[in-house]
């Protein structure tokens, strides 16, 4: 008859043995679990896309703003050109003006298209929406036809629109 205190002992025996062939002092497995390492590995890629994803953001956004203000200086500059009667050589004054196409847009003096005009491409990712759309600057007054320019980075789907007035002054929504 067995009694709880043999029991016992027996059942430290088969612990001791466990160990031994565990060959560790405390008789612990040592390691980790393959469902602990997953869950680690998880968390790990979760917070590097989300921080990938975090980071690519305001390249996006500086990419269409710096398109936005370069676009919005080209328009100023044909403008003052057209004001100021800047001939470029010419024996008269001509007008200047801007043609949106796109995924570019050309400056150009006189009647477009002429030898003369500027091409400016846009990076791959940024489109011009509503094209082709010209603006033709009045000399020495500057004015022109009102409009909208509506310029869109592919990738994320952010939108910014130069409304131009009659008299060129540009505002950027």
């Amino acid at each position: 008859m067995l009694n709880v205190h043999s029991l016992h002992l027996t059942v430290q025996k088969k612990q001791m043995y466990a160990c031994r062939e565990l060959t560790t002092i405390k008789c612990k497995p040592r390691g980790f679990t393959l469902i602990e390492i997953l869950l680690v590995m998880a968390i790990i890629a979760i917070i590097t896309s989300y921080a990938t994803i975090n980071l690519l953001r305001p390249q996006i956004s500086a990419s269409l703003e710096s398109t936005t203000t370069q676009i919005s200086s080209d328009i100023k500059g044909q403008q003052l050109k057209s004001m100021a009667g800047d001939s470029e050589g010419a024996g008269t004054s001509q007008i200047y003006g801007v043609r949106f196409e796109a995924d570019r847009y050309i400056l150009f003096r006189g009647a477009y298209p002429s030898p003369s005009d500027f091409t400016v491409n846009l990076e791959p990712s940024v489109l011009i929406v509503n094209s082709p759309q010209e603006f033709s600057f009045a000399k020495r007054s500057g004015e022109t036809s009102a409009g909208n320019v509506v310029i869109e980075h592919i990738q994320s789907g952010d939108q910014k629109t130069l409304s131009i007035n009659k008299f060129g002054a540009i505002t950027i929504n």
